[in-house]
């Protein structure tokens, strides 16, 4: 056997990964607060390195180019983030609704002694002649007055809000709907003329009152519990941002835009005085120390630059493909993955893994994660496909919708969405449904309170409002 040493030559393509592109994909895959920690000590150990408190990144559309302003973005009142982050009252919210009903200095005063008067669930706990005793107006406008600016104030949003009683509520409610047909004038009727008998779940006198059959009357009352007995209660004023968004949503005349937030990960700088010294001191000892700073320096900037366009690319076009749902709610989630996006961006599908994972932005519709984005998809009877999240709303509202006398099991949640033109397994339904940790149907159905009397009953005590009458001028 010959022990001879040979040489050969072979061909091999590799990818040389330079110290710039290693720092690029590391800021990229880094969390905000990872990256944050890391910037801090960079800059405590590079002299060159600051912060500047004035770099701000304009708002923008993915097929606009990426603009930088060197003014801060404040105002007299709060910041765009702070919108989002600060959460607002009940009565904050109102108070800046009457600043566009262009009220005169009157009708403003009025306005908000009957929002303060208003509980955390939106309820006036007054009556307007109470209120209009309190005024401290001269003279004292007529009670009418009061009772005309009341009705504007129950046109807000939340709708419902200055309601006198749990009745009005409802009522408020259902006349705000848009799509009037048979079911929501018996909803109507019920609510406005029988409001006790419905509450004491007197069917068959509903039925004959109002000539309807049970299947009417069945929708109707479904029609009713979609309505929200406690509007306010959704402007609690509690913190409820658990992540720290890095990029926020705005909406504008033309659209929705989205920025960064201002914090150290978009105003990081380089020194321009210790710049200009390295310059005059090549002939130094320290020379060849400062310039391997200044690189450090500019490399981290670099990087942070890149990785803060990136962000605002993918997001700008996320948010563009999913602007239905900012504007309507979770049942509008579009299907959506990583390969939509790569392709759209023109970008490697690893680094739209890496910029949407524990990347959060603030939206309207609270705090999410990019990745929240890509929903798994179900087909549909057309063709076409339905986002997972949109699916499990349609679940959920199914089984909230469900009668006292009969909850759904999954095979007829199955048959329900198939109508709908959904194409889904019985076990993918239990799988939601397990998911959003909801009780099977036979637990539902066996529960001491999931009945009709019950349920309005609990309603309207815990409430602790008359009904049918409560609070009236």
């Amino acid at each position: 056997m010959s022990n001879k040493m040979l040489m050969t030559v072979k061909l091999d393509q590799r990818l040389a990964m330079s110290q710039q592109l290693r720092q690029a994909i590391m800021l990229l895959q880094y969390n905000t607060l990872d990256l944050k920690q890391l910037v801090h000590q960079t800059i405590e150990k590079n002299p060159l390195l600051e912060l500047e408190e004035t770099d701000y990144i304009e708002p923008t559309r993915s097929a606009d180019t990426i603009r930088h302003r060197s003014s801060t973005y404040q105002t007299e009142e709060e910041s765009v983030l702070e919108n989002y982050a600060i959460p607002k009252s009940l009565r904050h919210f109102l108070l800046e609704q009457t600043l566009l009903c262009q009220f005169n200095e009157t009708e403003q005063h009025i306005a908000e002694a009957i929002i303060d008067a208003l509980d955390e669930k939106g309820y006036l706990t007054m009556t307007l002649i109470d209120i209009h005793e309190t005024l401290a107006l001269t003279p004292k406008p007529d009670i009418s007055m009061l009772e005309t600016t009341l009705r504007v104030i129950q046109t807000f949003d939340p709708i419902g809000v200055g309601a006198r009683s749990i009745q009005e509520c409802l009522l408020l409610q259902l006349d705000a709907i848009s799509e009037k047909n048979a079911i929501w004038k018996i909803a109507r009727d019920i609510l406005e003329k029988a409001f006790e008998l419905m509450t004491l779940t007197q069917n068959k006198k509903l039925l004959r009152q109002f000539n309807i059959t049970q299947a009417q009357y069945n929708e109707a009352i479904m029609l009713i519990r979609t309505l929200n007995p406690n509007p306010g209660t959704c402007y609690s004023g509690e913190l409820d941002i658990t992540h720290e968004p890095e990029l926020f949503v705005e909406k504008r005349k033309d659209g929705w835009y989205v920025a960064l937030t201002e914090s150290i990960l978009t105003n990081v700088k380089i020194n321009s005085h210790y710049q200009d010294l390295i310059k005059q001191s090549k002939k130094h000892s320290s020379y060849g120390a400062l310039k391997q700073e200044l690189e450090e320096a500019r490399f981290l900037l670099k990087g942070l630059k890149r990785r803060n366009e990136t962000l605002l690319i993918v997001a700008s076009y996320i948010i563009e493909r999913q602007k239905d749902f900012l504007e309507q709610g979770t049942m509008y989630l579009k299907p959506m993955n990583i390969a939509d996006v790569a392709q759209a961006v023109n970008l490697h599908e690893s680094t739209i893994s890496r910029v949407t994972t524990e990347k959060y932005i603030a939206t309207p519709r609270g705090v999410f994660e990019l990745k929240y984005f890509f929903p798994s998809c179900i087909s549909t009877q057309k063709g076409g496909m339905r986002s997972a999240t949109s699916v499990k709303e349609l679940i959920k509202n199914l089984i909230t919708g469900e009668l006292p006398e009969h909850a759904l099991s999954d095979t007829e949640i199955t048959e329900k969405l198939k109508e709908q033109g959904i194409n889904i397994a019985r076990r993918t339904v239990a799988k939601y449904r397990e998911v959003m940790k909801i009780l099977p149907s036979y637990q539902r159905q066996s529960r001491a309170d999931f009945n009709e009397a019950n349920k309005i009953k609990n309603m309207t005590t815990t409430m602790g409002i008359c009904s049918p009458g409560g609070v009236s001028a």
